[in-house]
């Protein structure tokens, strides 16, 4: 059939498009109304419970927090946080994902006979039942060099999205941890923030706005030898998902054809119309930074990430870059450039 339309009420019998509908219809809606083509990525919900977070409390041990999360449409809830043990290797290292898979077969599926690699499913489960979608430790192939497992996403079988991945060794020892969850409601956004005008401690007075002659990027000068900062603003936008944190790193230049190292930190604060702007604070600690520029031109430089919690839509965030051009670690004989600020978080989908 060209063209359907769904749902429709009555019976197949005299209405074509009319149900009663199978799984795999049901499942085709969810797709197309929550996540579109990213069926193999997407997959738990930013806005319920606890996100299917997956950490590491203990030597092999995996907990998958409570939440829900689609699997090629099908939906899978998570009421109770679980924990899951990977096996650990015999000799060698193994590569390791944690994943939702459903099962669209009317079988349960041996997890030890998934073509290829085994399964420790939640629960201490041998099988992925039939019709069913279920968390579980998807294991690797041992090797001195170990390689990532594929993941099987097949509309008649198996079907998997990556929740977390790691590496395990023979101690057992976890290493390179790593969060995949790609949100059905949620994504990563950036934002740029103009730096608006600057202060040398140093030498006590402001400095201004560059951006006159052959000066293409408006930023703030941060001379040599000097303690030196410059400001941003901005608002938090309504899309941000409650009780997430938001990132700020400075972003700043060089002479073209330069390197060096200087001295720097980045610092935020934050607050609601009434509130003092501090009421929301972080500041990294001042780290000795390498910057470099590329032979044909100014290279940007993003460095120094700082992070806030606590905010709502609504504050206003204002980030800085402090250079502490008279620590012994600024060995760059020259002027920085400061640029402005990006600003990282999480935001619903609209």
């Amino acid at each position: 059939m060209a063209r359907y339309t769904r749902p429709v009420p009555g019976r197949s019998d005299t209405y074509p498009n009319a149900g009663p509908y199978t799984g795999d219809q049901w499942a085709e809606l969810l797709n197309i109304t929550h996540v579109g083509d990213e069926a193999d990525t997407r997959g738990p919900y930013a806005s319920y419970l606890n996100r299917l977070e997956v950490t590491n409390p203990a030597a092999a041990d995996f907990q998958i927090d409570t939440g829900a999360g689609l699997v090629n449409g099908h939906l899978l809830i998570n009421s109770v946080a679980v924990t899951i043990t990977a096996d650990t290797p015999a000799a060698n290292p193994r590569i390791d994902r944690v994943v939702m898979v459903y099962n669209n077969t009317n079988a349960a599926i041996a997890a030890t006979t998934v073509g290829g690699f085994t399964f420790n499913v939640a629960g201490g489960g041998t099988d992925i039942p039939a019709y069913t979608a279920e968390l579980a430790i998807m294991k690797g192939a041992e090797n001195a060099a170990p390689a990532l497992p594929a993941l099987e996403q097949d509309v008649a079988r198996l079907w998997m999205v990556e929740l977390a991945r790691y590496q395990i060794s023979i101690v057992p020892a976890i290493t390179s941890f790593t969060d995949y969850r790609d949100y059905v409601d949620a994504e990563t956004r950036q934002r740029f923030i103009p730096v608006q005008i600057g202060y040398n401690d140093t030498g006590a007075g402001e400095i201004v706005i560059a951006g006159t002659g052959t000066i293409i990027d408006p930023h703030t000068i941060h001379p040599t030898a000097n303690e030196s900062r410059a400001y941003g603003r901005s608002i938090i936008s309504e899309d941000l998902v409650s009780g997430e944190d938001v990132y700020v790193k400075s972003v700043v230049s060089i002479s073209p054809g330069s390197t060096g190292q200087i001295r720097a930190a980045t610092n935020i604060f934050a607050g609601a119309c009434g509130e003092a702007m501090d009421t929301h604070a972080d500041a990294t600690a001042s780290e000795t930074v390498s910057v470099a520029s590329g032979a044909g031109g100014y290279e940007y430089n993003c460095i120094a990430e700082a992070t806030i919690s606590g905010l709502t839509p609504g504050d206003i965030v204002a980030p800085y870059f402090y250079r502490i051009g008279t620590h012994g670690d600024d060995t760059w004989g020259g002027n920085i450039y400061c640029l402005g600020f990006i600003m990282k978080y999480l935001a619903y989908r609209r």
